[in-house]
């Protein structure tokens, strides 16, 4: 944590989708705890017979080619290395081959290097290693993995490693982002006048992210602070050896987000117990989340990684209430430590993410304005109750 390994809502370059998490691939693959992994999957898995080595077109999958040829040499084994671009499958060759990449999302080269592979490799294993697997679903980077490792009838079954596996590549999980940026906007086009310093600085984050991303700018600055929100004492999902202090809001969304995924389709979880709606039930985010984990970041991280199905109390009076209280509690402590993430929920409110019960709703609309006295104008266009035209 606090690397700056991440970056949450990145285009994607020449194209119009966004990513929900990006890497920073030459950093991750630098880092102490990589390069300690990168050894041990090494000195594991590598076979004997290790003939050639395929990375990714990248310098962070290079490098740890480079890395992994060295690693052998030192063993006393030769072998070659290739890009991914420039392997070539009508070149047969016996042996195992260990291929690399720093990073991937559907595994589309991974897929297509293991198609080639079927034509140009006559015998042995092979062995994926992979930084950071950021894929849809937990299925999904199961499936990925299985297709991968399924090796011809008789022979041993392929390797498959990676160093961080985070479901972070489905739409749902970058809307919050999209739906925020609409709001703003929408805000911006009745002009700048009125408009506070607070909220201008979030629209000039979201001006300068263009393709690379937010990073430390991934939620709302803090509101009782100058910068971004900080964990106050120690996180319960993190081992006690490690400083959370330091914590980054793109690492605690990551957190959470992987821990809400996993209580979704871990395949571990009773199918009763999942964080799953289905056709005949909605599963529900308990509002007392929110007053159990109280740091402004980790309530950002919810409200962030969350569907909106998880957070649509409007059929249920009491959650609705009771969630209306917490949101009112925060909003009112805007500018002291309780209201850190005052802005987070009120975003969530206002692009629907939170839906409440109709009557709780205006109740705490009108509380929110009331507790903002000077910008109930905004606070209106945010609600989307006041139009340009």
């Amino acid at each position: 944590m606090g690397k700056g390994l991440f970056k949450c809502f990145s285009r994607v370059p020449q194209r119009e989708r966004y990513r929900t998490v990006q890497v920073d691939k030459d950093r991750l693959v630098r880092t102490d705890e990589f390069k300690k992994w990168f050894e041990k999957m090494l000195m594991e898995e590598s076979p004997a017979s290790t003939s050639l080595i395929i990375h990714d077109d990248d310098s962070a999958s290079q490098k740890m080619a480079l890395d992994a040829l060295a690693f052998l040499k030192a063993r006393g084994l030769t072998c070659e290395v290739v890009c991914a671009a420039a392997f070539d499958p009508n070149a047969k060759f016996n042996g195992s081959v260990i291929i690399v990449a720093a990073a991937a999302e559907r595994g589309t080269l991974l897929l297509s290097i293991s198609r080639r592979l079927r034509s140009a490799q006559e015998t042995g294993t092979r062995i994926y290693l992979v930084g950071a697997l950021l894929g849809r679903s937990h299925e999904l980077m199961d499936e990925l993995a299985s297709n991968l490792t399924q090796p011809p009838k008789g022979s041993r079954k392929y390797v498959f490693k990676s160093f961080i596996e985070i479901p972070a590549a489905s739409v749902a999980c970058n809307n919050h982002w999209h739906q925020e940026q609409k709001m703003l906007n929408r805000l911006l086009s009745f002009g700048e006048e009125g408009v506070s310093e607070f909220v201008k600085a979030r629209i000039k984050a979201f001006d300068n992210a263009t393709d690379e991303g937010l990073a430390e700018d991934a939620f709302w600055p803090s509101s009782y602070h100058p910068g971004q929100m900080k964990l106050t004492k120690g996180f319960a999902f993190v081992s006690g050896d490690n400083d959370v202090t330091v914590a980054t809001c793109t690492d605690i969304f990551l957190t959470i987000l992987w821990i809400l995924q996993n209580a979704r389709k871990g395949a571990k979880i009773d199918q009763s117990k999942r964080l799953e709606s289905g056709e005949l039930q909605q599963v529900l985010l308990s509002p007392e989340i929110f007053s159990r984990y109280d740091d402004g970041i980790i309530q950002g991280a919810f409200l962030r990684a969350a569907l909106p199905t998880e957070l649509d109390y409007s059929a249920h009076e009491t959650h609705s209430a009771s969630m209306a209280d917490i949101i009112l509690r925060v909003v009112q402590g805007h500018g002291f430590e309780r209201g850190d993430a005052s802005m987070e929920f009120i975003t969530a409110l206002a692009i629907g993410k939170i839906r409440l019960h109709k009557e709780v709703d205006e109740r705490l609309r009108n509380s929110i304005r009331s507790a903002f006295p000077g910008h109930t104008d905004a606070i209106k266009i945010l609600f989307g109750e006041e139009s340009p035209i």
